[in-house]
């Protein structure tokens, strides 16, 4: 009866109440304890009022959470919801209306069992980010090919990068190229341990024309014609990388000396967009403006 009333929607208790109403509170709670041994329901936080939803889920679905404690599941589930940006354990005690004692007890059983994983933030570094095994964390977490594995900005690969590029336009018959043309040869020099996605590569040459080192131009039909198709599962990324396929770049003829942009971390920042004086995010409180300005 009570899994009757879930099949429609998540509900509370008072819900199934309503919807049941010659159980008691002592059968509806016996009935829960059985939908959840037996892997038929679920239990969520209602985000408005952290009150206690029940949802019935198809056994197929939680045949990997096997075993897990109620409070197990709910930490699962907050994960779950967090997709590739993560959570972190200050924001599943809020979630789940748990101690934080009982979130890194849960956030421990949850890694035993390879079910969720940790990932530094490139932001905080004293923040882990929770998500699932399988998922592959935001750019916004990890920073992107433009980090190392210890979260540091890597100003001696933006360099190589530079350079590369360069010679790559400087060699070429009509001496420019399209996003296209670059991100296949640095696909094919193999010098980043993270592939770099068009819109890794359009980043990387819309900075080097702020530097003045590139400067975009609209290249003639015959020029066009040499440029190589897109690589294999392009057309995937959506109408933006299409478009960026389709700018054109060529070596500035008055190239600076100095490398400002690059040299920063602002400039392949994943989350520049949103640094402000004032805001959550700020120069003031960047500590790889810090540690460059220390350089």
């Amino acid at each position: 009866m009570v899994l009757a009333a879930l099949q429609r929607r998540p509900l509370v208790d008072a819900d199934v109440e309503a919807a049941c109403p010659s159980l008691t509170k002592q059968a509806r709670m016996g009935a829960y304890n059985r939908l959840l041994h037996t892997e038929r329901m679920q239990v969520l936080r209602r985000p408005s009022d952290k009150a206690i939803l029940y949802k019935a889920v198809v056994r197929s679905e939680t045949a990997h959470l096997t075993g897990l404690s109620v409070q197990d599941r709910l930490v699962y589930a907050e994960v779950d919801k967090a997709k590739a940006a993560g959570t972190w354990t200050k924001e599943l005690r809020i979630r789940c209306g748990l101690t934080i004692a009982a979130v890194k007890k849960s956030v421990a059983n949850l890694e035993a069992r390879k079910l969720i994983k940790g990932v530094n933030n490139v932001q905080y570094k004293n923040r882990k980010m929770y998500m699932l095994v399988g998922v592959e964390p935001a750019q916004a977490v990890t920073g992107g090919p433009w980090y190392t594995d210890e979260k540091e900005f890597d100003t001696e690969f933006i360099r190589v990068l530079y350079n590369q590029v360069q010679e790559f336009l400087k060699s070429r018959p009509h001496k420019m190229a399209s996003v296209a043309a670059v991100e296949r040869y640095l696909a094919d020099l193999k010098i980043s341990n993270e592939a770099l996605r068009t819109s890794h590569v359009h980043t990387l040459l819309n900075v080097m024309e702020l530097d003045a080192i590139v400067e975009a131009v609209s290249p003639t039909r015959a020029e066009m014609a040499d440029e190589p198709p897109a690589p294999a599962g392009a057309a995937a990324e959506g109408e933006e990388a299409s478009r960026a396929r389709s700018t054109f770049f060529r070596v500035n003829k008055q190239v600076p000396h100095v490398l400002s942009v690059a040299n920063t971390p602002c400039g392949v920042c994943p989350v520049a967009k949103d640094c402000h004086p004032d805001g959550i995010i700020s120069p003031r409180t960047c500590i790889y403006i810090d540690e460059w300005l220390n350089f």
